[in-house]
């Protein structure tokens, strides 16, 4: 209970933002992407994600000056949830999107699939 009110108490700051990565034309599965542009951190709150096979797992990227920046790594758990606290949000140049890709286990420097989760950020 101490950790979901923690959790809770971080995206109320005063200036965190929320955005949503969403599939393609599908309402399902998704991500909520809690930017606390203070901290230069975020939280990621994922939502009927589907399983990954083996060997493979979920990659965060931040979209930098159109280019992908690699960030955490994550498999879902029961229900299809994931919630990831106190990631680095890059700094300088200009923050446009968020993707997730699926990845092979550790992660990659650069994406080896295609989005299946994407969303528009902006710096207010």
């Amino acid at each position: 209970v101490a950790e979901r009110e923690a959790t809770l108490n971080s995206i109320l700051e005063p200036g965190v933002k929320l955005y949503q990565l969403s599939a393609s034309g599908d309402p399902d599965p998704g991500v909520q992407l809690f930017w606390d542009q203070r901290r230069k951190t975020a939280i990621i709150n994922g939502y009927r994600l589907k399983p990954v096979p083996n060997g493979q797992e979920y990659q965060l990227w931040f979209i930098k000056d159109g280019k992908p920046v690699p960030s955490v790594t994550f498999k879902p758990g029961p229900g299809g949830r994931a919630t990831i606290e106190r990631i680095p949000v890059p700094e300088g140049g200009v923050l446009s999107a968020a993707a997730v890709t699926v990845e092979p286990a550790g992660g990659s420097q650069q994406p080896t699939s295609t989005p299946v989760l994407v969303g528009a950020l902006q710096k207010s």
